[in-house]
Parts: C-alpha cells; structure tokens; sequence
C-alpha cells in the first residue's frame, strides 16, 4: 500500500448504553424462534447483526443449499420483522457459499465485517482457515480477505471462532497437540506492524478441560468470555459458562461459572451470539417441550452479563490527497469523454475518508487497546470504548498516526459530538480543483466564482478547526491552454487563466494563505491531441501544499 499524506479530525458522537454487573439479578426464560426459522433442522450457528434486525445462520443439508442435500453447511439469513415475526430465510448464495462447508461465524460491532470459514484461492476453491469479508445492506459483498494467522492447524474436524469487536482478538476452537482435551480455547491477537495473526496460545487449564471447550465469545467489554463446555459440570452435555479475563496475559481468568438452568437444559447449548448491548444471547438449544435442537433467545442473567462499555457512533473528515488525486480527479478525467458547458468545475472535498481503514488506540488497566474503524461510503463509524479508558488517546487512519488527546472525566459523558481535531504530522500536496475555460478566454463565468468560494469555505473550516496553520498552508494555482495557436500565445494564454484564478481566490482567502500562479501553455495535456473540443486542456488547476518544519514533524512521530 502507497504511503499515503493525510490530516483528518474525528467527530465522535453521543450514544449510549453502559451496561452494569451490580444490577440485582433476574431470571429470564428462553424462547425459542418461531418455525420458519426453526422448521428445518439442522440449524446451528446463529449470529445476530449489531443492529438487531437480521439473523445469520447454518443450515445443513437444505435441498436448497449450493450442494443440495449432500452439501454440509451453507449460510442463510432472516430479517426480523414486528414482534416475534422473521421473514423467510434465504440462502446468500455464492459466491461464499458452495458445495463445502460455509459458515458465517462473527459479525464486527459496526456491522461492516464478518468472519466467515474458510480460506477462498484464485480458482475459487475452499480451503481450511478463515475469512473476512465486506458486508453492506445487501447482506454481504463478494470482498473476500484470508485470515493470515502464524502456525496454526487444527487437527479436529470441528471448529468455531470470534473476532472481538475491535478486531484485536481472535478467539478458536480448536484442536493443537498441545489441547487438553477434544477442542480448546486459543486465542490470536493481530499483529498490526507484521500485518498478520499470531500463534495461537491456549486460554489455560482454568478454562479448557480434558472434554470439550467450544463456541468461545468475547464481550465489548473485551474481559467477559462466554463459552460452552462439557468438562465443568453442569446441566446436561455442554453447557454454557461465563468467565472473565484478569490481566493483560489472556491466561489468567476467575473460574467459570454456569449461566443456570434458565438457559442451559439436559442437552447441549453452544454456537450463539450476543446483540450489540451484550444482554440477550441467541442460541442452539434443546429442552423437553420442543424435544428438538433449536435456535433460542434469552436475556443473561444480570450477574452474567459483562461490565461497563460504551458505544459510540462518530464521523472521520480530512484530507486523503491518494484519495483526491486517484479517486476522484483522475478518474473524473478519464471517463469524461465531452463536456457540454464548458464552464465545468471539479471540486474535490476534502472530506474523502470513505471506506477507511482508521483505529482508536487506548489503555486501560489491562493495557493498550485498540478499536478497528471501518468507516462506511459517508465516512461514518461506530466503535465501543470501556468506561477505564486512560489517557493518552490516539488516532491511525491509513497507516498514519494521530495527535494525542488527554482523556476528562466527562469527555464521554457528553451528549453532544465530541471534535477531535488531527493537524497534518507529513507535509502534502494535492489537486483539490480544475475550472475550465472556453477557448481563448481567460474569464472565469459567474457559477465558477461561486464554487470557488465553496472552494474556500472547504479551506476555511480546517484553518477555523486549528487543523490546517495559514503560516504552513500554500496553493499553488497552474494554468493550461489546449495547443491550438502559436507555443508563446498560449504560454500567455495560461499564465492569464491563472492570474484571473489567483486573484478571485486570494480575495475571497482574505490574504491569509501563500499563493504562487504559474502558466504551462499547452505543454501538459491530458486530452489526446486531435479531439474536437479539447476541453480538459483548457483548464486552471488548484494544488493545497502543506509544509510541516522537520521539527513538528520529529515530534509527531511515535
């Protein structure tokens, strides 16, 4: 990946739920779903999208699976509709699903990713391992990413797994000759300066037994583990437990104890999931009414349920100049084949920070942790954050590292957006816009000097925000003649273009920024010579240059 230049600011914003273990505890009952989810068995691995409203599931053996009867397990989906109601389900269909086993098996707290088994090669064959894959409003996207994690096998033919919600940590079941019993608890956290998931290390004998440890989830408050297991005792066959973390070695955690007969049954519980707030539990489970196996839901117990965690929603602007010059202004120039009013304008907004990959990074009294920010086509985002959250906190947006920020007591409490303002620690230069002229004008039409002041405005708002310093800020403002007419003409042509530029832009910035105009002539084309109208090589172009002293810069690098 190219190094990118960037500066960004992060608005996060209000919301929500902290979730209390000191609430006195209530008995819930579990229900189970109604048969157009349940009518056909086996149904297993039920998993809950953040926002409640869709179901994912394995149905093995469907006849309308991708292998028909004899195809092991396929991922299907239901959206929940008023009160106890679901709509049909439906298989998602390939490409992730195939004639092998499919399994959808996590879902990132922002509802933007999803672990799914099974690693995919050129040839679209299936191999063992694990996937990450975009999800959008059309339940899942064909983006497809192996899960590169260091040494691992698993020499059982079972599995399940869990990524955390801030896609640090990696939760298996799994097999090793190390394993105390059929399947263990390992975990693997992401390695982000090697790009890859470390080896797996067993969660402990206080966890894992000589039976079966399986169906491992980590709470949002990243210490409360869930899981089933046949080797602690309980009910009936597995059951599920509750355990939490008590330091920073992810080996040392308080004995497992038995969520209670409210949930578990004679038979086995495992393969569930937890909704956003980490109080209802969806899960595979028999009892004696339905005499079956079942997907099921139930409140957790209140002493159950994990400690404090917030959620938070926010947006990420700023300025992504590979973004800007890739994204927009080039490919805007090579699709653009006419233009019918040859006073078009391209203005690029500095706000491009869609589809990023950005993370908060925090300490807590188990150590530094970071929250994965996968922002959506609007640049928004929704992360968890624990209530011990410790200053200092940092930001990373495409490999780039934020200022720090010293954490208030109230910082998160406020119910209004919270700003935290990025400045530049790289220096940049970038295209942020391209105005074009009719032929042998230099005049700029009365639409153009108001997207110029749009122009400025975009300007403004980042020196008002103390993100951009007008003292380190310069624009570079460049004009270009297409190559009709003699080279000395067109070199005074261009230099016209930008003079007229230059000096609506400079009143408009008040004098506060450095401005250099300069003319090309028809020297840089980026029409092919011969085209009827030669637009594009009539035009005047905007380059923002940022300059940060080598000493800001040393002191910005972490």
């Amino acid at each position: 990946m190219p190094l990118l230049h960037l500066t960004f600011f992060v608005v996060l914003a209000l919301f929500t739920s902290v979730i209390s273990t000191f609430a006195n505890d209530i008995t819930p009952a579990k229900h189970r779903l109604p048969d157009v989810i349940n009518a056909y068995q086996p149904t297993i691995l039920p998993v809950i999208s953040p926002c409640g409203t869709k179901l994912y599931f394995d149905r093995k053996e469907h006849p309308e699976d991708i292998g028909g009867i004899y195809d092991s397990d396929d991922i299907w989906v239901s959206s929940k509709l008023k009160g106890d109601n679901w709509t049909t389900p439906k298989n998602i269909g390939e490409p992730l699903n195939s004639s092998k086993s499919d399994a959808l098996l996590s879902i990132s707290a922002d509802g933007k990713k999803a672990l799914i088994y099974g690693e995919y090669d050129l040839k679209g064959n299936k191999n063992p391992g694990f996937s990450i894959v975009d999800m959008n409003n059309s339940d899942i996207t064909t983006s497809v990413k192996p899960l590169k994690i260091q040494k691992y096998y698993n020499l059982s033919p079972n599995y399940t797994a869990q990524i955390s919600h801030n896609f640090q940590h990696l939760l298996l079941s799994i097999q090793n000759k190390d394993s105390e019993g059929q399947l263990d608890i390992y975990v693997s956290h992401w390695n982000e300066k090697e790009q890859i998931w470390s080896e797996p290390i067993s969660l402990g004998a206080t966890i894992n037994t000589k039976e079966i440890e399986t169906s491992p989830f980590l709470a949002n408050d990243l210490k409360t583990l869930y899981f089933s297991s046949s080797g602690h005792g309980g009910y009936g066959k597995l059951d599920i437990f509750v355990t939490r973390r008590l330091d920073d070695t992810w080996r040392n955690w308080s004995k497992p104890e038995n969520i209670g007969s409210s949930i578990n049954s004679f038979d086995d519980e495992s393969s569930f999931s937890l909704t956003a707030q980490n109080d209802t539990i969806y899960f595979v489970s028999n009892d004696t009414i339905a005499l079956r196996q079942g997907i099921y839901v139930a409140e957790i117990p209140k002493k159950f349920q994990p400690e404090g965690f917030t959620i938070h929603t926010g947006i990420v602007k700023g300025i992504d100049c590979f973004n800007i010059e890739k994204k927009h202004y080039n490919t805007y120039l090579s699709k653009l084949q006419t233009i019918e009013s040859e006073k078009k304008t391209i203005l690029i907004p500095f706000e491009s920070f869609q589809n990023s990959h950005c993370s908060l990074v925090f300490t807590t009294p188990l150590g530094e942790n970071r929250s994965i920010l996968h922002t959506n086509e609007f640049g928004k985002f929704s992360t968890i954050l624990p209530p011990e959250i410790q200053s200092p906190l940092s930001f990373f947006c495409n490999n780039q590292l934020s200022d720090t920020y010293h954490i208030s007591k109230d910082l998160f409490a406020k119910k209004e957006p919270i700003t935290f303002s990025v400045k530049p620690n790289k220096s940049f230069k970038c295209i942020i816009a391209a105005f074009y002229f009719e032929n042998n004008s230099d005049s700029l039409f009365p639409t153009q000097i108001d997207e110029l002041q749009t122009l400025v405005e975009y300007v403004q708002q980042y020196i008002d925000a103390s993100i951009l310093k007008t003292e380190m800020l310069r624009f570079s403002i460049v004009g270009h003649t297409d190559e009709k007419g003699n080279n000395n003409y067109n070199k005074q042509l261009s230099i016209k273009r930008a003079n007229s530029v230059a000096t609506r832009f400079q009143q408009m910035l008040q004098n506060k920024c450095k401005i250099e105009n300069s003319g090309k002539g028809c020297d840089f084309p980026v029409e092919v010579s011969g085209n009827m109208s030669n637009t594009k090589n009539r035009r005047v172009e905007i380059y923002l240059e940022y300059d940060v002293p080598k000493q800001e810069l040393k002191s910005s690098l972490r």
